[in-house]
């Protein structure tokens, strides 16, 4: 509680966790691995797929690398070795909260993102497709991914996906891509000291100048400019 939780409940096994959660809806589980009925990384995999939003911290009475990797491939915010030390666990939740914190601000940027492609003439039939396009964009939003890459990452075909995007948001994916990568681009020149040439070369653009040209046509004002 002095780091900012609460308890919203308390349960026995994995599969009366897995009950619970469906009336609480915690932010963070905490769980033991070794648990009758549904162990703790079958539960932290049952959370990764149908809670996307609740992050799990496991513990373990073994110091074994197989399932400090099991959890991570399931999406445990972290990995604890028992015996429990309450300095341990408190760094696990000021690490928790920090994800939080990061989440909130990636959240932000996308309900911006959605908002600048409507006012560039794009309309949203489809908020699950899109915010699954943008999740992939702003995860690869420093590397140069393809179309291809990201139908892919979609389970469709480049020509089907290119049809989608036109048909649902009545906008190309290059053009979704750079409002994403200037929105970005945006947030670091107002929350951060980077230049404008650091800038360009961590989004991938050929100069600074061909970066502040694109910057500008996407945002309306140069980058010196923006924020202030």
């Amino acid at each position: 509680e002095k780091l900012g939780f609460r308890v919203a409940g308390v349960a026995q096994n994995g599969k009366e966790a897995l009950e619970l959660m469906e009336e609480v809806h915690p932010d963070l589980v905490i769980s033991d691995i070794k648990m009758p009925f549904m162990d703790g990384l079958e539960l932290a995999k049952h959370i990764h797929e149908d809670y996307m939003n609740t992050k799990v911290i496991l513990f373990s009475g073994w110091d074994d690398f197989e399932y400090a990797r099991q959890a991570m491939i399931y999406g445990a915010a972290d990995f604890i070795v028992k015996p429990l030390k309450e300095k341990e666990l408190g760094d696990a939740l000021v690490r928790a909260k920090k994800q939080f914190e990061g989440d909130s601000q990636k959240s932000d940027m996308l309900e911006k993102i959605k908002q600048h492609i409507v006012a560039d003439g794009g309309e949203i039939e489809d908020e699950i497709f899109l915010g699954r396009v943008l999740e992939y964009i702003m995860k690869y939003v420093t590397e140069n991914k393809t179309m291809e890459d990201v139908a892919e990452y979609m389970e469709l075909s480049k020509d089907y996906f290119g049809k989608m995007c036109k048909n649902k948001f009545n906008i190309t994916f290059k053009q979704i891509q750079t409002i994403t990568k200037m929105e970005y681009a945006g947030y670091l020149l107002c929350n951060s000291n980077i230049k404008v040439y650091e800038l360009s070369e961590r989004l991938g653009y050929s100069t600074p100048d061909y970066f502040s040209r694109i910057f500008t046509e996407t945002m309306g004002v140069t980058p010196k400019k923006y924020g202030v």
